[in-house]
């Protein structure tokens, strides 16, 4: 009996030895399985938005401080969608000006004495500049246009605003700055072209040339404006309420609607002018978005009378004029608009093959439309 417990003993040892050994290759195999395996990678939590800036204090003749009223959203900010952003300086003895290589956007025009007439893009008001509105002018109905049948999305004001623009041409006092079409602007827009915005000096003034070539098959439909925005007031001791609009010659203006969700409703209006060619501006006129003229005159002067500072936009080749500052605030600027085309109808989605007031571009053409700011 001694010898039998003395082998069962041993056996029961080595069996022990046994199984430990096979559970710790087992172990090992499932270990280096999980830790061979791929690792999810950790998604870095995003950082906090910036807060936006304070809005200056305290009531101010000068109209720069807020007001009472609520503050919507801001309407536009500067966003590109791709590439390095570049300033072009053009020149000459009366007017410096600078220009962004996104959207081809004036962003300065300073005469030689030293007054800037561009609106800076300052929080909280409007974040834009003098944007350039192509292919389309304003909002669409659900943000989607139509052609032949496909529904396309578009944002307000087309997309040039943020392309990237390259200069084909410069010189000291000019410079012509071209976009064209990419993949992605075919998402939104499925014709080959390239837009091109040219700016020139001439003394005082600066001409801007917009030009479209179609290098499509098809008919080329678009509709193009400008959106410049200007500082009010220009000089020391005046107030957003001393300036007027004045046009060249008496007119009888008329007043395109908009439906309460800021749409073309359909429906124009007479607008009867101060003396047949003035309107006075106050910040209530545009409570319900921007005044929208039609069949005006198409040279505008911006200023607070004889002996002041203003500036002077011509557009011999544009049907409309948009007048607009941020609504329900005391914004310290005022946009004068140049348009050929209107915005989207309350309620449709926009065939721009059939959208009445856009350009129709045959293949291989090219259409240009000049207009022009003076300052004095």
């Amino acid at each position: 009996m001694p010898e039998y417990g003395s082998v069962f003993v041993c056996l029961m040892g080595m069996g022990t030895v046994f199984f430990g050994l096979i559970c710790l290759i087992v172990l090992t195999m499932i270990m280096g399985k999980i830790v061979g395996g791929r690792a999810v990678p950790a998604v870095a939590a995003p950082a906090p938005a910036a807060a936006a800036p304070a809005a200056p204090g305290g009531a101010h003749r000068s109209g720069i401080s807020p007001c009472n009223f609520p503050r919507p959203p801001v309407y536009w900010t500067h966003q590109q969608t791709g590439g390095t952003a570049m300033l072009h300086t053009i020149q000459n003895s009366a007017l410096t000006v600078t220009i962004d290589s996104v959207g081809a956007q004036l962003m300065s025009v300073t005469a030689a004495g030293g007054t800037e007439y561009l609106w800076n893009g300052q929080a909280p008001y409007w974040g834009g500049r003098a944007p350039n509105l192509f292919p389309y002018v304003g909002r669409l109905t659900e943000d989607s246009c139509a052609v032949e049948g496909t529904i396309y999305p578009m944002g307000r004001h087309g997309f040039a605003r943020r392309a990237q623009f390259e200069a084909v041409e410069q010189a000291e006092d000019r410079v012509t700055l071209r976009t064209q079409d990419t993949e992605e602007t075919r998402k939104s827009y499925p014709w080959a072209f390239a837009f091109s915005v040219a700016y020139a000096l001439e003394g005082a003034s600066l001409h801007v040339t917009f030009a479209v070539e179609n290098r499509d098959r098809r008919t080329l439909y678009f509709g193009l404006g400008a959106h410049p925005g200007f500082r009010v007031p220009l000089e020391e001791g005046k107030d957003f309420t001393d300036y007027r609009l004045t046009f060249s010659r008496p007119c009888r203006p008329w007043q395109v609607q908009l439906s309460s969700d800021y749409m073309i409703s359909g429906q124009e209006t007479p607008f009867p002018l101060e003396g047949g060619d003035t309107l006075r501006l106050r910040h209530d006129l545009f409570h319900h978005d921007a005044i929208i003229f039609h069949h005006m005159d198409r040279t505008v002067t911006l200023s607070a009378g004889p002996g002041t500072r203003g500036v002077t936009v011509s557009f011999p080749q544009m049907s409309y004029l948009g007048v607009w500052h941020t609504p329900d605030t005391d914004s310290p600027f005022v946009c004068l608009e140049p348009w050929v085309s209107l915005p989207s109808r309350q309620g449709i989605v926009e065939d721009l093959t059939q959208q009445d007031g856009l350009v129709r571009l045959a293949p291989g053409e090219r259409y240009a439309n000049r207009w022009s700011i003076t300052v004095f």
